[in-house]
């Protein structure tokens, strides 16, 4: 009996050195074809998956998960038990910052990433975050500073974050019973999250924004107006709106201004110019102005 259970141990040890340590991917998803879903997975596949992959790490991502089961449950299960999570904050995803509060409350290892033009939400604004620009050169550039950072991660230290941060932790636990340590920190997460989404509200105010085009069609007026009002209301779901349009067919010339109502000026712009380019063909040349 007692070699029996030598002999299992032994085992379990050996499975658990061979084993790799996980990191999660909390990512926004979007729907299949989806602009989210494409630039979302770009950098997921081409840079973190690599990367991490040099530091032995297996990756996982939730849209990715084959198990049965919930995969809300699973999401959890891999939020509350992997060596670390990697959270893409761009577009400020309200299930990515849902499940970036859980992991805060489980105080393990977490790095934050960000496409360049996100305003991040003021609790975790001076959180420390790899900010990148969605290009050849920024996916390159973003490799080296997330090497940069993993290759600093002290496992064997509890970091920080924002909820314990302000709960000021060892004093807190000090002077609550044990059993409501855990409502403390949920109570403490759920102020976390109502704040975010006041954030992202007064970040959703109003904009505007010129374009300059020049394109190289015959087109006409009234007929690329109608055009260009419906498409951009479709693929920004109404949150960026058509206000004025003039053009010079002579010149090939026009002027496009917009409204658009984005936590995230980046986003807009993106479907503006892709917008632009589907209306007047892809060798449009565009200008902010």
């Amino acid at each position: 009996m007692d070699d029996n259970i030598n002999y299992l141990h032994s085992k379990e040890k050996e499975l658990l050195k061979n084993s790799k340590d996980k990191c999660f991917i909390v990512t926004p998803i979007g729907k299949d074809n989806s602009d989210e879903r494409r630039f979302a997975e770009g950098i997921t596949e081409a840079v973190l998956i690599p990367v991490l992959n040099e530091y032995k790490m297996e990756v996982v991502v939730a849209h990715k998960i084959s198990q049965s089961g919930s995969i809300n449950d699973q999401i959890i299960k891999h939020i509350y038990e992997d060596k670390l999570v990697i959270a893409n904050l761009t577009g400020l995803n309200p299930n990515v910052m849902y499940e970036l509060g859980v992991r805060y409350t489980m105080r393990k290892h977490t790095i934050l990433i960000c496409e360049k033009g996100t305003i991040l939400p003021f609790d975790i604004i001076n959180e420390r975050t790899i900010f990148y620009t969605n290009d050849i050169a920024g996916s390159k550039e973003l490799a080296n500073s997330l090497s940069d950072m993993l290759s600093k991660v002290n496992y064997e230290k509890v970091p920080d974050n924002p909820i314990y941060k302000s709960l000021d932790f060892e004093n807190a636990m000090g002077k609550i019973k044990d059993e409501d340590a855990t409502s403390a920190i949920l109570e403490k997460l759920k102020e976390l999250i109502s704040r975010s989404e006041n954030n992202i509200v007064k970040e959703e105010l109003q904009s505007s924004t010129i374009f300059a085009i020049k394109f190289n069609k015959s087109l006409e007026g009234q007929s690329v107006y109608t055009k260009l009002h419906e498409e951009i209301a479709q693929k920004s779901k109404g949150k960026v709106k058509l206000k004025e349009f003039k053009i010079n067919g002579d010149a090939n010339l026009g002027l496009v201004k917009f409204d658009f109502d984005y936590s995230n000026t980046y986003w807009a712009y993106r479907i503006i110019e892709s917008t632009l380019k589907k209306i007047f063909g892809p060798d449009i040349e565009t200008m902010n102005i």
